[in-house]
């Protein structure tokens, strides 16, 4: 039973961590939301009027960046890269 479990939280977390589109949402949405992040790890508590959590969804939790943006950057990394580089192996092997 325990060995099942394992075995499918393993499969989980491969595949979430092998699929371009998990990989390049994780990217877009740190780019995003980088504020997050940095007043997350390195402001103090001190710093800001209310806890951090309070202060993040009062200034920072709006639908576009914690979910639109990264999605259609996803979205762009994921279509336009690709073809981006096929071009570029194309121009190499021309010249």
């Amino acid at each position: 039973m325990i060995d099942d479990l394992k075995k499918s939280f393993d499969q989980i977390i491969h595949e979430r961590t092998t699929s371009r589109f998990y990989g390049s949402f994780i990217i877009s949405w740190s780019l995003w939301n980088w504020k997050i992040i940095y007043l997350t790890f390195f402001v103090s508590q001190n710093k800001i009027d209310t806890n951090k959590i309070d202060y993040i969804i009062n200034n920072f939790s709006n639908v576009g960046n914690i979910l639109i943006f990264p999605f259609l950057s996803s979205i762009f990394i994921i279509t336009i890269v690709p073809i981006y580089n096929k071009w570029d192996i194309l121009a190499f092997v021309k010249i």
